[in-house]
């Protein structure tokens, strides 16, 4: 057998038949946190079509997905860079066509670089072109080892070519009283990455809630557990993981050994700061405070959170519910990458918050909070060109002003200035990420002699401050 190297994770045609082909087509959009980097051993993050022939993958190394319309993007420098494709069902392949662009010229297509390897070289990055991998039609395949560090490219899609008889496998799905009973791919089961025996799906399901898995093998289908009056319920609405195990082999608390319910509580943006990587937090009701592209900073009355995604369409003021997000956390600052869509997500559409006033330098529990500091001394020039950072100076205390957001603006000596901005963190540097900034106006009545006592009253109903021989109202305005 000559071995090949293209990320295939597929590998039945579905039917059963003499001879025929199929087609395994990648992601080739980015996914919710922009760049894409995955270290997930979910199928269905990396595969659009044909995710169900694959049982496992399992990443050595960075392996990113859909990147820049280019399709699934594997191998890296830096990293081992491989991934082994485990295929759920073994195939004996005539021919596999791989539609690959090299990542540069000198690249290759990304293939292997050993003695039982074939390398294939055409164009620059973004050229793809179809290698041909031949096989004896006799030898069967189970796993696929792609990537290596030292060559790198794009996959869109594979067509596999057999001979001979194959046999469909069965599909999964969980359908109730939620789908109406109907199969979709929404509640389709997939691989459980930390158990091989299992397949689970992660789903939102109302109150009272009966179901079964059912099993589509082409004509054929078979009910998890067969018979009637023997449903699985839900009682409580809610978040819910459902595993399932084909050979009823479930333990304790399986629903006839087939189905297992793991339900996730609601929580808060405290509890969600505090998740550990790839840990998912299931959101209470949530306000958005502040978005600027991909960061949308977010607030319960418990504290604050970040959302990090390019595009996803919220804004400042929306009240949402239904947000469930996988913790990325970034040198120690708290964030959330989505595992829902905007269109998963309950949303009241509400006037923007003002930022939350600070007298002091930025705090760890300012991580994440829309802020205002009034009356800041700083020297210096922010531009749209570059992301730096101005020491900014309020009472006593110094802090660093960091322009994330690239805004331009001009700070000069002698003046102080309100600074609107989010709190961050940087490993173990505090910093406030710029957003806007005005000249500091000071009050009338700040303005006189601290020294001078002041004299208190109503006047017709308003409250009158008399301070140097001076009335003010409540506001600090002068009263004539």
């Amino acid at each position: 057998m000559k071995k090949f190297f293209s990320l295939i994770a597929a590998v039945l045609f579905a039917g059963s038949m003499m001879a025929g082909s199929y087609t395994i087509v990648f992601k080739s959009t980015a996914g919710a946190d922009g760049s894409a980097s995955l270290t997930s051993t979910t199928v269905a993050d990396y595969i659009t079509d044909g995710a169900e022939y694959v049982s496992a993958i399992e990443p050595a190394g960075k392996v990113y997905n859909g990147q820049n319309g280019y399709g699934l993007k594997f191998g890296n420098s830096s990293n081992a860079g491989s991934v082994t494709m485990t295929l759920a069902t073994p195939i004996k392949p005539t021919s596999i066509v791989m539609n690959a662009s090299p990542w540069s010229a000198t690249e290759g297509a990304g293939l292997l670089q050993d003695a039982e390897y074939e390398t294939k070289s055409t164009g620059a990055k973004g050229t793809f072109a179809d290698f041909t991998y031949e096989y004896d039609g006799n030898t069967e395949v189970s796993t696929i080892i792609v990537g290596t560090k030292s060559k790198r490219g794009y996959v869109k899609s594979v067509t596999v070519n057999f001979e001979g008889e194959i046999v469909e496998p069965m599909v999964y799905y969980l359908v109730g009283t939620m789908n109406n009973w109907e199969i979709s791919d929404d509640y389709k089961l997939v691989a459980n990455p930390g158990n091989t025996d299992e397949l689970m799906v992660d789903v939102k399901l109302p109150a009272n809630s009966q179901m079964k898995v059912k099993g589509v093998q082409g004509e054929t289908i078979t009910w998890f557990p067969d018979g009637m009056g023997n449903d699985f319920v839900i009682n409580d609405a809610g978040y819910y993981t459902i595993y399932f195990r084909a050979d009823g082999q479930g333990g304790e608390g399986w629903h006839y050994g087939f189905i297992y319910a793991q339900n996730h509580p609601l929580i808060n943006c405290a509890a969600a700061a505090e998740l550990a990587k790839d840990e998912k937090a299931y959101l209470n009701e949530v306000l958005v405070t502040y978005v600027n592209g991909g960061n949308i900073y977010i607030k319960d009355e418990s504290g604050y959170e970040l959302i990090y995604a390019n595009s996803f369409g919220l804004a400042a003021g929306d009240v949402v519910n239904g947000f469930v997000g996988k913790a990325s956390p970034y040198h120690n600052m708290p964030e959330l990458i989505p595992t829902v869509a905007l269109a998963d997500l309950e949303i009241v559409h509400g006037e923007a918050p003002a930022p939350e006033e600070i007298t002091a330098a930025p705090t760890v529990a300012d991580v994440n909070k829309y802020l205002v500091i009034k009356g800041v001394s700083l020297e210096g020039e922010f531009t749209t060109s570059s992301k730096t950072s101005l020491t900014a100076t309020i009472g006593e205390e110094t802090f660093s002003l960091y322009n994330n957001f690239k805004v331009a603006y001009s700070f000069e000596e002698g003046k102080t200035y309100d600074i609107v901005g989010v709190g961050s963190i940087y490993d173990e540097n505090i910093q406030l990420y710029f957003v806007s900034a005005s000249e500091h106006q000071a009050t009338a009545i700040s303005n006189t002699d601290a020294d001078a006592k002041a004299v208190k009253f109503f006047e017709n109903g308003q409250l009158i401050i008399i301070k140097n021989g001076v009335r003010y109202n409540a506001q600090g305005a002068i009263v004539k």
